[in-house]
């Protein structure tokens, strides 16, 4: 090995030690990190989404940071950003929504509202297909805002009820109406059909439907002795679409409607089926349920 030696000396007058030069390292810079959303506490109210709204701070080199609150994390992947998304969990976390639920069947059966017309609202779960949207706008003066929209129901149902819950809070008291002499109307704006039971399967169990519900009731009633001998039942089954009214138990016959000089509505020679059984309603809906839905798709 070779070895090099510098002779820092000479015969004049002394040298002064050379002055040490220091490295200087790069300072690192402060690095924002934000805790992982599971390892912070949710602060906020949950909201009819359950968004959570989360905030936190951090210290470097013993400067405070502040932090604004994280977006929030919603089941799916669609995040809100920017003022607009902190305007919407502002006016979510306004919001109280308590909807009825499957252990309100058991535990509120008496809260059932003494109601002339009854107007609920079910919600149903959002697909991959369809989304929740918060529109922003801006005034003239550049200025911000939401168009926010609140409606009022006597009922409200969330994506989970069963239909024994809807039936038992909107149809349930009905029946007491028909037998009292009185004329009892349920009108169901939705998917066509579901009226009938749960669709979502290959097969259809239409016993668990508003009509099967509805069918059990009436027959529950005719047990009682004052009704077992005194009633009839007969089913009619037809359709109104684009103002003309269909005979679905009479090959989709077109129907004449009129008004009586008493001002009710009548519909003129429509066929009507007599049933002495749950199993017959059922019976005459999943025959004719078909056509209902057949004659619906040759509207379109």
């Amino acid at each position: 090995m070779n070895n090099t030696a510098v002779d820092q000396t000479s015969s004049a007058s002394p040298v002064p030690p050379p002055t040490p030069i220091v490295e200087q390292q790069p300072q690192p810079q402060p690095q924002l990190q934000i805790p992982h959303p599971a390892n912070n506490k949710a602060e906020g109210r949950l909201s009819r989404l359950h968004v959570v709204q989360q905030s936190s701070s951090i210290n470097t080199h013993n400067t405070a940071v502040s932090v604004v609150p994280e977006p929030p994390s919603p089941p799916t992947s669609a995040r809100l950003h920017g003022p607009f998304g902190q305007m919407i969990l502002d006016y979510r976390s306004t919001l109280t929504y308590a909807p009825i639920t499957n252990s309100n069947l058991h535990h509120h059966e008496t809260n059932q509202k003494d109601l002339r017309i009854c107007v609920a609202v079910r919600k149903r779960p959002l697909n991959k297909h369809h989304c929740l949207a918060h529109v922003p706008k801006s005034k003239v003066d550049l200025t911000t805002y939401l168009d926010n929209q609140t409606f009022k129901f006597d009922y409200t149902f969330d994506e989970k009820v069963s239909n024994e819950l809807v039936y038992h809070y909107i149809a349930a008291p009905l029946i007491d109406t028909m037998f009292n002499g009185g004329n009892a109307t349920v009108f169901a704006y939705g998917k066509t059909s579901t009226m009938g039971g749960d669709l979502s399967s290959a097969k259809t169990d239409y016993s668990h439907g508003i009509y099967a519900q509805i069918a059990r009731g009436i027959f529950h009633r005719l047990l009682q002795p004052q009704y077992r001998t005194s009633l009839e039942i007969f089913i009619t089954f037809y359709e109104i679409y684009c103002g003309k009214v269909f005979d679905l138990l009479n090959n989709k016959k077109r129907l004449r409607v009129f008004e009586d000089q008493n001002g009710f509505v009548q519909v003129c020679d429509q066929q009507g089926q007599q049933v002495k059984s749950i199993q017959d309603v059922l019976n005459i809906i999943q025959r004719k349920i078909l056509v209902f839905v057949s004659l619906s798709n040759d509207h379109v």
